[in-house]
Parts: structure tokens; sequence; C-alpha cells
């Protein structure tokens, strides 16, 4: 399931608070790093740890693992960049995990507005990536500064902090002729063919842009619209797949999703 949001749980002071995707790690947790790695060493990366996050750039990943993971990569060569205590915050003179715990703050700073607006404090899971902060703007929370690492401080209210936090959103992929409407939807994939499509074409764009679908959404649940108006004798469609063609474009489907529950309609 993709998270627009990643963000790591905190309380603390000016009313410091944020999502609710990490929880607080206990004594016996192996420490999490950050790892940088390159597209081109993710295959090797794969075979050698079992990421808890991981994040996509375009040329390279952020994955969050165990300490241990971290150092059989860099044993096997692989070029990556490793970040230990990635998330550790350093305000004023307390330095802190929020994962691990949250220190009781100054008394002069423990009365934020619980209800009304006031100075909060968000910590992404890795590097930003800007549609993490238009969401937080869109919610109705105004950027102040940047604090490292990943972390901002913010105005607004608390019940604005907590919907963005919560939010998790679903991963919608399309493959259409053209859009219905000047307003463009929210959609994470979204492919145009335009008119006339046949088979050949149609599962070209497929083939190309399934997987990495999948490869991001990384699904729990998976509602598959088939459709049948690309049919070649639809009378309100205006694409050419033949009967053999939608059967393998449900076929190709249905083996990406074998492992997972799905809702076919």
């Amino acid at each position: 399931m993709k998270t627009i949001t990643p963000l790591i749980s905190m309380a603390i002071s000016l009313s410091l608070v944020c999502g609710t995707v990490a929880q607080a790690q206990s004594a016996a947790d192996a420490p999490r790093v950050l790892v940088r790695v390159w597209q081109a060493e993710a295959p090797l990366a794969g075979g050698l740890v079992s990421p808890t996050l991981e994040l996509d750039y375009g040329a390279f990943r952020w994955i969050e693992v165990s300490a241990d993971e971290a150092a059989r990569l860099a044993a096997v060569g692989a070029d990556v960049q490793i970040v230990t205590d990635p998330y550790v915050l350093t305000l004023g003179e307390q330095r802190f995990d929020p994962l691990a715990g949250v220190p009781a703050p100054p008394r002069e700073l423990s009365y934020a507005c619980i209800d009304g607006p006031d100075l909060r404090l968000v910590q992404f899971r890795g590097p930003t990536q800007p549609e993490w902060l238009d969401r937080l703007e869109g919610g109705g929370l105004r950027i102040v500064q940047y604090v490292h690492p990943f972390t901002y401080i913010v105005w607004g209210p608390r019940d604005a902090l907590q919907v963005v936090a919560a939010d998790e959103t679903v991963y919608t992929f399309s493959i259409h002729a053209v859009a219905w409407d000047e307003e463009p939807a929210v959609a994470d994939l979204d492919v145009a063919l335009g008119p006339g499509i046949g088979d050949a074409a149609y599962h070209a764009a497929l083939d190309e842009h399934l997987p990495r679908a999948f490869a991001e959404a990384r699904p729990d649940l998976v509602f598959y619209v088939a459709g049948v108006d690309v049919a070649l004798e639809d009378l309100v469609g205006n694409w050419r797949l033949s009967g053999d063609g939608i059967a393998a474009r449900d076929r190709k489907v249905m083996e990406r999703a074998r492992d997972l529950p799905l809702v076919w309609t």
C-alpha cells in the first residue's frame, strides 16, 4: 500500500506531533539505518535485505534496513550510501531518535495549543519528496522552517496534522484513450494512448507499465476495473482490441496479482 506522507510519530512540545506510520521501537528492536541504493544495484540489494521501508527517487532508492543488513551490503562491495542514526534530531540541548522515544520538553515549551493553530514538528521517513510537502500545505499546514534530518516546523491545527499523517492513499493505474475531463484526475500512473489502439500497441503499453505499477504500489489489495469498451465491436469506445487481446490483458493482471486479494469489476 502506498503512503503519500511517510511520517514518524512524535509528541514533543510546541505540540510537536507527527504521523502514525512508524511505531516507537522497543529496546529489543534492532537499530534501523537508511541506505541509498542506485537502481543498478537494486537487484543485488533485493537478494540480501528485507527493507521495512522503500522509497523510489528515480535514479536511486532509499531503503530502511537493519544495521546487520546494511553491513551485509557493504561487505559484498555494493555501491551504496549508508546513513546510521537517520532520524536522530537535535533540538537545543536535546538529541533523540523519535522512533526510540521522545524526551520530556522544558517546562517553558510545554504549553502548545491543543485545538487551535500552533507550531508543530513533522519528520519524514526519508529525503523529502515535493508531493509530501504539497500534502502538508494542502491539508492546511504552513511550512515555517526545515530542521535536519527530514524534518519541518509547520504552523497549523493539530487536527490538520493528524489527517495528513494518517492518510494512506490508493495507488491508481490507468491505461485509456483520453481524459474525460479538463481537470486532471488524482492518479499515480496515468497512460493516455489516444484513439484507435489495437492489440499490439495496447499490450506494449501494458507490458511496460504494469510491472512498474505493482512495484510502486506494493499493494495489499487490488481492484481491477477490467471493462470491455476497449473491444473492437464496442459502440461506445474507440479502441480495436480483439477478444483474445482482452483475455490476454486479464491473464497478465491476474498473474501479477496472483498472491493478492483481488476485486474484479
